[in-house]
């Protein structure tokens, strides 16, 4: 069979996110004053293992806020370059900058091979009391020792792996790096998050809506 090369190319614009409605669901809400990305790939049409490409994503001014507490997290500067080569995608010098928090990353997936991801996360001492109570809340781990200093007592760290199949990834976040399912782990954090709006007074709308579900259960069956 004769194979078709193929390039292409792409490129969005600098423009504004003003609501992300699904986040709602999980209470959070997400906003950004100026977004932007472009990246190109090329091979065989018909070889997937000969795709290359490049792409980065940039962002400043991103705003994360969690609707429990009404707290924001600003990101001043975000960059997230990725690589497809070899049926791998591949992202390294990830950076999410922020006063009171950041993130930095780099990993790489797989239809193979999964997901091996690790990514550093810096808090200032306010945030990480704030996160402590949810990694308390949810069982994942006394908050007070799930934390470092990095340096000095003004900023806390902790590194994250996330590694293994798509059915099966698991995160060292546990008490002295244990690792989890990661499934699971969201799931009690976010029910830890609803469970405590509840209470008081705030419902949050379904994550999925029944229709979302029967449709899901009916899949399941005939598999």
């Amino acid at each position: 069979m004769r194979q078709i090369p193929f390039s292409f190319q792409f490129a969005v614009s600098p423009q504004t996110l003003d609501q992300t409605p699904d986040l709602d669901k999980l209470a959070f809400q997400l906003k950004a004053q100026n977004i932007a990305a472009k990246g190109d790939v090329t091979g065989l049409l018909a070889s997937p293992r000969t795709w290359r490409g490049e792409m980065i994503a940039l962002a400043d001014h991103v705003t994360l806020t969690e609707n429990h507490g009404g707290r924001d997290v600003v990101f001043d500067q975000v960059q997230i370059p990725a690589r497809l080569q070899n049926g791998r995608v591949s992202w390294n010098g990830v950076k999410l900058i922020g006063e009171d928090v950041s993130l930095l990353g780099n990993g790489e997936v797989s239809p193979s091979g999964g997901l091996l991801a690790v990514t550093r996360l810096v808090v200032s001492p306010e945030v990480a009391q704030m996160l402590s109570r949810g990694i308390s809340g949810a069982g994942i781990a006394p908050g007070s020792v799930w934390w470092q200093n990095l340096d000095t007592p003004d900023r806390k760290v902790r590194d994250l792996t996330i590694s293994g199949d798509f059915q099966n990834l698991v995160i060292d976040a546990g008490f002295k790096k244990r690792e989890i399912l990661l499934l699971p782990l969201l799931q009690s954090t976010v029910g830890f998050i609803r469970e405590e709006m509840h209470e008081e007074g705030k419902d949050l709308e379904p994550i999925l809506r029944k229709k979302e579900m029967k449709g899901k259960e009916h899949s399941y069956e005939n598999h």
